[in-house]
């Protein structure tokens, strides 16, 4: 199941990652299916996505995984056809902290990679700056 309410995005990514809000937030929050019908808990979303930073071309992409169960195939495509087909961009970015070696594992699996490094700039390490490019992306539709 998807939420998509900013204000609880939002929370999520606040609770989460302590990321400020900002007026361009958008994303989704995957709710792990024995928690369908039961109020919403922080607890209870498996997968969050969140984007900000659009520019008009590029946007940054943040992603929380709780539950690797709900890190679905169809979430990964969902979370690349929101910025590309949708908003019509041609880049998205993340950074990781480069000991955070899970996340970074996870963001090369789907296919971004690593176009710039800061650093110190990371909480604990180094600070990897990761792309994923529109005409690179293997999770989307292409039109024919």
């Amino acid at each position: 199941m998807l939420f998509t309410t900013r204000s609880l995005v939002a929370e999520f990514f606040h609770d989460r990652l302590r990321m400020p809000s900002s007026g361009d937030l958008r994303g989704a929050l995957y709710v792990r299916e024995e928690f369908r019908h039961t109020p919403m808990q922080m607890d209870s979303i498996g997968v969050g996505l969140a984007y900000n930073n659009f520019n008009g071309r590029t946007c940054a992409i943040h992603i929380v995984v709780q539950d690797k169960r709900c890190l679905t195939r169809q979430v990964v495509r969902e979370a690349f056809d929101y910025p590309f087909i949708q908003c019509g961009l041609t880049a998205i970015i993340t950074s990781i902290d480069s000991k955070n070696e899970e996340s970074i594992e996870l963001a090369r699996r789907v296919g971004f990679r690593e176009v710039y490094r800061v650093r110190e700039g990371g909480t604990d390490g180094d600070l990897l700056v990761m792309e994923m490019r529109h005409d690179e992306c293997r999770w989307i539709k292409r039109s024919q």
